[in-house]
């Protein structure tokens, strides 16, 4: 195999699938904020599922770690077969690039797809004219969000026949969470003028709010 007999062919890929790997996660993250997410409300765990095209990169990240496996391996090879002076050089030179290309390829996709999700917990709320979820999640480093959503009923009849969702999810407001509860006493929902909803809550030994708009956030 030519990859095998000249290693700087293999580097090379290496090196280019690296930066396109970059590339691509700065640019993605440059225009995250005109693609959005998608949510779903699964009634039977109480939980908002939320997926986003993003979620795709995983694929471009198993790729180019398979690249830099292969190739680093091409490399390697090419040591053991080639010029006995140069192979514990070579060897380490592929072990170096394959040190530094595999952290670099992590770091692209956790920017992107973020840090996977160690917990969860979502709590509904209604009154006459709406129902509100708050959704509590708690990521691997030990970092979270709380989320608000509007869940707006859909209109279906039950015939017995066809799966559906009672719910279309709309996405209210955000922010990061320091402390995570396991019910929902400690949120307090007040309905201001013009139906405007105040949430409170206390985190990390202060109170905080959020301010939501509801005529706003209609469909």
């Amino acid at each position: 195999m030519k990859i095998i007999r000249r290693p700087m062919i293999a580097a090379t890929v290496v090196i280019v699938a690296d930066l396109l790997t970059l590339a691509l996660a700065f640019i993605l993250n440059l225009i995250r904020g005109s693609i959005p997410a998608n949510y779903r409300y699964v009634e039977d765990k109480v939980y908002i599922e939320i997926t986003h095209p993003y979620d795709l990169f995983g694929i471009f990240t198993v790729a180019a770690l398979v690249t830099a496996v292969v190739m680093t391996g091409c490399i390697i090879a090419a040591a053991i077969t080639g010029a006995k002076a140069n192979t514990v050089s070579r060897i380490v030179g592929a072990a170096v690039l394959l040190v530094i290309s595999v952290p670099l390829i992590l770091f692209s996709h956790y920017f992107i797809c973020g840090l996977p999700a160690r917990n969860y917990a979502c709590f509904v709320f209604n009154d006459n004219e709406y129902t509100v979820a708050i959704q509590e999640t708690e990521y691997s480093d030990g970092t979270g969000t709380v989320e608000v959503f509007r869940l707006n009923e859909r209109e279906h009849e039950h015939n017995g026949t066809a799966e559906h969702e009672h719910y279309s999810v709309e996405f209210l407001t955000a922010s990061e969470l320091f402390d995570f509860s396991t019910d929902s006493t400690r949120y307090e929902l007040e309905w201001g003028y013009s139906n405007d909803l105040v949430i409170r809550f206390q985190d990390k030994g202060s109170y905080r709010s959020f301010h939501i708009r509801m005529e706003q956030a209609a469909e």
